[in-house]
């Protein structure tokens, strides 16, 4: 008995135990396993490097980063992240920048290079064959190692001339093909050195090269390296797209040739990618694999990227000294004197009197000095046996007195002295790359910090212009728009363009002054001990001084003869002036109006900056500058061209900073449409733009259609929290007849005795771009008719100085430059007005209507809005100027506002479990334009409504859907970028003519996103005037649209109430299912993933459908004859579903309540089980 009742217990423990894992969520157990058998691997790729072995261009003498030794440090730290890395080459690698000096050197530097850093492949280019048969089979003959040279698509005499590809196992077993083709159309271009030899078609050679691969084993991943581009140049397979869609099981297409960089572009199963030409960038793909039962692995995921080549990448010490050699003859080479300038003073005249030229760029005085150490420096060097490219030349030299120069014409002994007033002996100091930036630091502090508002650069009063050295042999930038200590940047090598590392050898040119009495003094050395040594001095030869030297280098060296040699190694940075007031202050002091600082003992020139005050004071003026951005939709995070609320905020606070000044004030404004359009932004009704606002103090802000999403009630709630006042003029409660309560008509800022009139305007499409409902009770007056009331009250009443438009209204310019738009038509119709702020449509505009200045700011947070009014002591407007500060293009060189930054970094923390939340994976880029159709995405958006609600028809307004979506992972918040609104679903019954008059309202719309649906196909005549520009309309079926009929059709809540115009009101059983689209759709995904799999339902031409000999019709969808059904049949398999009260299920069971059951029933069975047990005991 007791064996039985063990085996009873056992088998209920095993039953429970099965029915808990059985209803566990079956793709949680799936992602488990998943996660513990996929495999990844990369391949990293570059292309069309043209001789770019190091980050040089010979042909223009300059640093160009991109080169094969910074390639190297990149891909020693992907193989370091990922030893399962294929790494190849798409060809056009040995032509150009001068490689074309070492193509009869025994090993090419682009060979060298590639193997030292083991390439996998290198497929040819067509400009490897520039050099003719010959040449290619010397260079293939070049590569060691695994470095196999391909082009499966050249024949000769019947066989291939090359490889047609390689085989890489990677220690994780997944084994890579790689196949390399090359453009048909070679012998095109090199014909003549291409004489017995045939290029094939790529495209099919590839599908031949596959079936050999296949054939003997085949492989895991197959990548193509073709050197051509995406679309097709001349034909014959010539197109990268058309190989990959020709060739299903190519994954990877590394792509060339056309120099468009691109990633992530699709075509068949592949991902297409081209790295940027010349080692811009190195490419990567990303390729997640899993198990495929006895068929060994498949490709599950890939991702593509690009790894920027840039001045933070360093080189490879190792390969660039391999290099060294090539790299010096190919400067050699390039350098070649071909004739003398014996004309210009070294140094030119000084641009600002009293301000030395020497200072503020480079010139030719401290060159030669310079020049002149490191000749005589290299032969100190080579008397000590020392070899002197076993370091880096560098040399330092100092303007002695502000009127330094050297006048053309005849050189005589007094001429150098006043160049060289010491005596001073030559010093050839070994150090390091680290000491020799510590000096740099230490010198460049004789700037003072830059601010803005300064016109001028000046210098530290306590620094003499003795002290300040400017160096040769390296390249560098010195920002003083930091603190000293931290000025040093960009510092490179001149030899070959190598950046400055700490441990590098230096060999250092200075004088003895600046050797004993700073780097190596006895109290506070700039050099650290241990780190330096004197190699050689003059004291003690013939010629010892430094004057001498000079006047021997120019007689014996240069034959007498020399000419001004200004190299341009150096420049000042963080220097950013208002260019018209630099050129005043130019005349100002070179007339005698103003006059340039000096130091208390007169020793020091140009002690304190002139700035934008000085200037005005000087003409008797006062500035006020409108400072304004707008559609900045909740943008507060920084990403691609939105700089982010932080770097917004730093561009502001350096106009808002100057507000000292007696004379110039600059004041923020915002022009609406501040907070929806983010999932930062959105999920927080708007806070952190809040703060953001209330942080720059702004005074006041337009009030755009979007304000509108969330209910006005909201926007009394933002301008409390934002400390500013909303201004609307043309919004009239329907109520009252008079202006809204919780907005001003305009506002007076004064500054200084000047009065300034703001009036602010919305545009009265907001009737209808946003929920109508939420606007019901509200009239949007004629901006024209608002503002002419305010305007003339203002001048006539408050006497402002200048009155000003804060709109919410669009402005560009058409096809022939001609302004247009709503704020352009306003301008047309008033006077008594200024300036127009514009917005609302997303351009960046600065243009004048009617003599008014209209400025527009972009969107996103992109650019500001510079109103800049000049008013004379009697406060007259003597001057106004309109300007665009393209933020994005400067982005790189703004520092982020901490007070903003942290506002970002603490809503992105509160809300990173929501929004880095998995929703699903996308296995294609789906693109969005509103403007551009029907598209990929707002297809997917449509039927993914369709099959929620289980109806025929869905329908969505393009505006609705606001950005495209990548392929990869979708997160929450790529949820909130693509539908940042929180629209509803609404369902319906609509007659067919009505469905056709929905569709057609969004074909070709002149002022909002064209229309999004599914669950029809349409036909129409881009041609015909609007209304009648639908000529066929087919059910997903094929059926035509019967205009007699309803069918069941799915809106947003924003179109079912008028939105963008649409009309709905003859439908029938219209109901708001109160489920938020995001989330529905969001949660569909989640269970059923993203169908990508769609077709054109929107085509401009003629339906050619050939309609089915019986069509038959089934008499159960007539909803005359069946009123209690789903009028559109789609009841999503449920018996009895009816969306009039009832949306059908579209999550199946949820897997939590089945497991929190499973839990529940075998807690009661253990229960009973005890409880059992106990009986029996007792």
């Amino acid at each position: 008995m007791r064996i039985k009742g063990n085996l009873k217990r056992f088998l209920a423990s095993v039953a429970a135990f099965t029915f808990i894992i059985a209803n566990l969520p079956m793709n949680l157990v799936k992602a488990t396993a998943e996660e513990l058998s996929t495999k990844t691997v990369q391949i990293l790729a570059t292309t069309d490097l043209h001789g770019k072995f190091v980050p040089y261009e010979y042909a223009r003498a300059t640093t160009s980063y991109g080169g094969l030794t910074q390639i190297a440090t990149l891909v020693n730290q992907q193989r370091a992240n990922n030893p399962n890395t294929v790494l190849v080459d798409n060809g056009d690698n040995i032509q150009g920048n001068y490689n074309h000096l070492f193509l009869n050197e025994e090993k090419n530097p682009m060979m060298l290079a590639m193997n030292y850093i083991k390439y996998d492949s290198f497929s040819l280019g067509n400009h490897e064959f520039n050099f003719g048969m010959d040449k290619i089979d010397s260079i293939a003959k070049q590569a060691e190692g695994n470095l196999k040279v391909l082009c499966a698509n050249l024949y000769k005499d019947g066989a291939r001339v090359f490889d047609a590809y390689t085989i890489k196992e990677l220690p994780n077993g997944i084994k890579v093909a790689t196949i390399g083709v090359v453009t048909p159309h070679i012998d095109k271009w090199d014909g003549p050195n291409l004489v017995g030899y045939t290029p094939t078609n790529p495209t099919e050679e590839v599908a031949k090269v596959i079936q050999e691969i296949k054939a003997v084993g085949g492989a895991d991943v197959y990548v193509v390296t073709s050197h051509m581009g995406f679309n097709s140049e001349y034909g014959n397979g010539d197109s990268a797209k058309e190989l990959a869609e020709a060739n299903p099981d190519v994954d990877v297409v590394v792509m060339g040739h056309s120099h468009e960089a691109n990633v992530n572009k699709t075509a068949g199963n592949a991902i297409l990618i081209q790295p940027t030409n010349n080692a811009g960038s190195l490419g990567k793909v990303e390729i997640t694999l899993e198990p495929d039962g006895d068929n060994g692995y498949k490709v599950k995921e890939k991702v593509g990227s690009f790894i920027a080549v840039n001045k933070a990448v360093d080189e490879d010490a190792n390969l660039a000294n391999s290099l060294r050699y090539y790299d010096q003859k190919a400067k050699n080479d390039a350098s070649i004197v071909i004739g003398k300038l014996e004309g210009p003073s070294l140094a030119d005249k000084n641009e600002i009197a009293d301000i030395p030229e020497s200072l503020v760029r480079d010139q030719g005085i401290t060159d030669l000095v310079n020049e002149v150490q490191i000749y005589n420096s290299k032969n100190h060097l080579k008397s000590q046996g020392i070899d002197i490219n076993s370091g880096y030349m560098v040399s330092a030299a100092a303007l002695f007195d502000a009127g330094s120069n050297m006048l053309s014409g005849d050189i005589k002994k007094s001429d150098i002295s006043n160049i060289y007033k010491y005596d001073n002996k030559l010093y050839t100091i070994k150090t390091n790359g680290k000491q020799l930036k510590r000096f740099m630091e230490w010198t460049s502090s004789i700037y003072n910090t830059f601010k803005p508002g300064d016109l001028t650069v000046s210098l530290n009063e306590k620094i003499r212009l003795y002290q300040y050295d400017m160096f040769d042999g390296i390249s560098y930038e010195i920002n003083i728009s930091k603190p000293a200590g931290s000025r040093i940047e960009n510092v490179k090598f001149e030899k070959d363009g190598k950046v400055v590392e700490d441990t590098d050898l230096v060999y250092l040119s200075v004088n003895n002054y600046r050797y004993d009495s700073v780097l190596n003094a006895a109290n506070n050395p700039v050099f650290e001990p241990g780190t330096h040594e004197k190699v050689y001095d003059t004291n003690n030869d013939k010629i010892s001084d430094m004057r001498d030297l000079i006047t021997d280098y120019i007689v014996k060296v240069k034959g007498g003869k020399i000419s001004r040699n200004i190299d341009n190694n150096w420049k000042l940075t963080g220097v950013n002036y208002d260019q018209k007031l630099r050129e005043e202050v130019v005349k100002l002091v070179n007339d005698g109006v103003l006059s340039i600082p000096v130091s208390d003992d007169g020793r020091t020139p140009n002690v304190k900056s002139l700035t934008i005050n000085d200037v005005l004071m000087a003409k008797n003026l006062k500035r006020v500058e409108l400072v304004s951005f707008n559609d900045l939709h909740g943008n507060v995070q920084e990403s691609g061209k939105n700089v982010g609320i932080a770097k917004l905020a730093s561009a502001i606070k350096e106009r808002t900073s100057l507000n000292d000044f007696s004379n110039y004030e600059a004041i923020p404004l915002a022009a609406g449409d501040l907070y929806q359009g983010t999932a930062i932004s959105n999920l927080t009704k708007g806070a952190p733009v809040s703060e953001f606002l209330n942080d720059i103090k702004i005074p006041a802000s337009a009030v755009g259609n979007h304000e509108f999403d969330w209910g006005k009630e909201l926007i009394p709630t933002w301008a409390k929290a934002g400390n500013f006042d909303f201004l609307a003029a043309n919004i009239i409660d329907k109520k009252t007849g008079k202006p809204v309560e919780w907005a001003k008509p305009y506002k007076i800022i004064e500054v200084d005795g000047i009065k300034v009139g703001l009036i602010g305007v919305t545009t009265p499409e907001t009737a209808y771009k946003t929920t109508p409902a939420n606007v019901a009770d509200l009239t949007f007056e004629d901006p024209s008719i608002s503002v002419q009331k305010y305007a003339d009250k203002l001048r006539k009443e408050d006497k402002v100085n200048a009155v000003v438009v804060l709109s919410h209204l669009g402005a560009t310019k058409d096809k022939d430059g001609k302004p247009v738009g709503e704020a352009v038509d306003l301008a047309n119709k008033i006077k008594n007005v200024d300036a127009i702020i514009a917005s609302h449509d997303h351009q960046f505009t600065n243009v004048e209507a009617n003599g008014i200045k209209i400025i527009e700011a972009g969107y996103n947070g992109r650019a500001l809005s510079i109103l800049t009014f000049d008013f004379d002591n009697e406060g007259k407007l003597v001057s106004l100027e309109a300007n665009l500060d393209k933020l994005y293009e400067r982005s790189a060189n703004i520092i982020p506002d901490e007070t903003s930054a942290e506002i970002v970094k603490k809503y992105e923390s509160e809300l990173k479990p929501i929004l880095s939340e998995k929703v699903a994976d996308l296995d294609k880029d789906l693109d969005h334009d509103r403007n551009e159709g029907l598209t990929p995405l707002g297809t997917v958006v449509s039927e993914t409504m369709r099959k929620i609600t289980g109806v025929d028809i869905a329908i969505t307004n393009g505006g609705g859907v606001r950005a495209p979506l990548s392929a990869g992972v979708l997160t929450i918040g790529d949820l909130y970028t693509i539908l940042p609104f929180d629209n509803t679903l609404v369902t319906m019954e609509l007659k067919g003519s009505d469905v056709k008059s929905a569709i057609e309202h969004g074909i070709m719309p002149e002022n909002f996103g064209w229309g999004q649906f599914s669950g029809i196909k349409v036909w129409y005549d881009k041609d015909a005037p609007a209304g009648e520009r639908i000529t066929s309309i087919r059910l997903a079926d094929g059926t035509p649209l019967d205009m007699d009929k309803y069918y069941t059709v799915v809106v947003n809540d924003f179109m079912a109430t008028g939105g963008d115009g649409y009309n709905f009101t003859n439908a029938k059983n219209m109901k708001d299912t109160m489920l938020v689209m995001r989330d529905e759709i969001s949660n569909y995904w989640k269970v059923n993933g993203v169908d990508t799999d769609i077709e054109n339902l929107l085509i401009a031409g003629v339906d050619d459908t050939k309609e089915p000999t019986n069509p038959g019709e089934n008499p159960e969808e007539n909803p005359e004859e069946n009123p209690g059904e789903n009028p559109g049949g789609n009841n999503n398999g449920q018996e009895g579903s009816n969306n009039e009260s009832n949306l059908p299920t579209t999550g199946g069971q949820n897997p939590i309540n089945l497991l929190v059951f499973a839990i529940l029933i075998s807690g009661v069975g253990y229960v009973m089980f005890r409880k059992k047990t106990e009986e029996k005991a007792s």
